[in-house]
């Protein structure tokens, strides 16, 4: 169960919370860092009370001078045991990240509780409620597709122009190598985004996310072509997805590769769908602008069901942010729904 987690005692402590709260859905995110949190995280609206949890590195220390920083969230201190000694700390921190289904115990019921993770650099403008309804219709994960990755406008001439120009595939979608299939969209942008990761020097170890991706490039049994998708890992939803978690962990783990874990997820679902583990009804990848309004733009300014936090949030903005919050559900009144409208939209500095 949890000790798989290499999580020590924070799984009894956790175990505790979740039961003493009676959580049947909560947030959750990790840090660890040395000295300070270096954000002021916000659970999403909503949540009920002890249903947020923040798993601190054990040199992570709350900022003690900003009174109203982490109101809301529930502090369990994350050590490390003998096997997760050698984690760096961006690895550490994905511990609870990936394995939210040994973290977080069935409850009394044998209910899966549902967990939202959130960046914790990210301030959520969605109320728990909306998060919940992405597991409508039998799925139990969900997530957005990269903001940046190509959706509705792949079948376009100049799109698959591009496309060529990049990947070494013609335009019909045929490789240059005999025998080699095209990469995905979902491929071709884990390796721009891999591109970009090596220039600005996020990872811990350079020469490990290139091994990585070299290799899911050159394996014939997952091969670029079979990758359905690449997520912004900032926002999570899941109720009971052993499967996915499972996978995409073992594959972040234990796989010698890099500390970020886009890459590995993309490799683990693609795996795991092509041996028929995984299908794909269990997911709900969404696009970054859906119809009912739950757009995720991670790393752009406006509105979106969680914003990056790059400085002090605004001021409440009236009847605009009251129309934002209406997409939902939150309502119009005071009270508990009324709470929404509060964080309903919080700005980029």
């Amino acid at each position: 169960g949890c000790r798989r987690a290499r999580s020590g005692s924070v799984c009894d402590e956790t175990a505790q919370a979740v039961f003493a709260a009676n959580c049947t859905a909560l947030a959750y995110t990790s840090v660890d860092v040395v000295g300070e949190l270096p954000h002021d995280p916000l659970p999403p609206p909503l949540t009920p009370p002890g249903c947020a949890f923040l798993f601190l590195g054990e040199e992570t220390t709350r900022p003690a001078h900003k009174a109203a920083a982490g109101a809301g969230w529930t502090y369990l201190v994350h050590r490390r045991t003998a096997s997760s000694a050698s984690l760096s700390r961006r690895a550490f921190s994905r511990i609870p990240k990936l394995l939210p289904h040994l973290l977080f115990p069935r409850l009394a019921s044998g209910r899966h509780p549902t967990t939202v993770f959130l960046d914790s650099k990210l301030r959520p403008t969605a109320p728990l409620h909306a998060l919940e309804r992405f597991l409508a219709g039998g799925t139990n994960f969900a997530a957005f597709r990269h903001p940046k990755l190509c959706e509705g406008r792949c079948s376009s001439v100049a799109w698959r122009l591009w496309r060529a120009a990049w990947t070494g595939c013609s335009v019909a979608g045929v490789g240059r190598e005999e025998g080699r299939g095209c990469p995905s969209p979902a491929f071709d942008w884990m390796e721009r985004e891999a591109s970009a990761v090596l220039r600005s020097g996020r990872l811990d170890d350079p020469a490990r996310l290139v091994a990585q991706v070299a290799r899911y490039r050159a394996d014939p049994a997952v091969p670029p072509s079979s990758y359905p998708t690449y997520i912004d890992g900032g926002l999570l939803v899941q109720r009971g997805a052993r499967e996915v978690m499972d996978a995409w962990a073992k594959e972040y783990f234990l796989s010698g590769g890099a500390d970020r874990d886009q890459p590995s997820f993309a490799r683990a679902v693609a795996a795991s769908a092509a041996t028929g583990r995984l299908a794909a009804s269990e997911l709900n990848i969404r696009t970054s602008f859906e119809a009912d309004g739950s757009t995720f733009r991670h790393w752009n300014r406006g509105w979106s069901t969680a914003i990056l936090a790059r400085g002090a949030p605004r001021a409440f903005d009236g009847a605009a942010d009251r129309n934002r919050t209406r997409r939902w559900g939150g309502g119009e009144g005071g009270g508990a729904s009324g709470a929404a409208r509060v964080v309903a939209r919080l700005a980029l500095g």
